[in-house]
């Protein structure tokens, strides 16, 4: 039976470099706003980590720590950075929309559809895209329905989220992919498996 640091290197490689594979794309396509929380750019370092976290968590353990560990993720998000009601559940619904992409990933296209690296890769990134411009309908709904607010430029906002989700599910995409390949090749699982 795997101990724990069995699990927890594995974890951990996956946790590195699928966030910074995300961070990378992010920096590339938006520069250092992706680090600045008021900007509509810092969803590729918040839904980055949010993807890591719970893609790594699900390959080494299970869905309900996985799940567990997005909530964390989300309770210290929401006591750290938003400050209004708006803020607190437009993070919710966002990690919500990777947790979906991250489990179709894993339990569909992981496994069944795709078998080459690019198509896994562009599947990702598309489904992240369609769950990312779907958040903005939603939110539209929350507001409407809870707060009688519009959005202005709603299918705008739509398009243009689609292509934020779509390049974030790129640099995840690439990351997963790399940290599997990685860790499916002898030699790395040799030097993470020593002690």
């Amino acid at each position: 039976m795997p101990t724990l640091q069995g699990h927890l290197k594995p974890l951990l490689v996956r946790l590195l470099v699928i966030t910074t594979s995300g961070l990378l794309v992010g920096y590339l396509f938006r520069g250092s706003s992706i680090f600045d929380p008021s900007t509509v750019a810092f969803q590729f370092t918040f839904n980055s980590i949010t993807a890591a976290l719970f893609y790594s968590t699900m390959k080494s353990s299970s869905t309900r720590n996985a799940i567990v560990v997005a909530l964390v993720w989300y309770l210290l998000n929401t006591l750290t950075y938003p400050k209004n009601v708006h803020m607190i559940v437009m993070y919710l619904v966002y990690v919500a929309a990777i947790l979906v992409a991250v489990m179709i990933y894993i339990r569909i296209i992981q496994r069944t559809m795709f078998q080459g690296i690019v198509q896994r890769i562009v599947a990702f990134s598309l489904l992240t895209g369609l769950l990312n411009g779907i958040v903005v309908i939603v939110l539209e709904i929350i507001w409407t329905v809870f707060a009688g607010v519009h959005f202005q430029r709603t299918s705008a906002i739509v398009v243009e989220n689609f292509q934020l989700g779509a390049l974030i599910g790129l640099g995840v995409g690439v990351g997963i992919q790399l940290a599997e390949k990685m860790l499916s090749h002898e030699s790395f699982r040799r030097f993470i498996e020593a002690k």
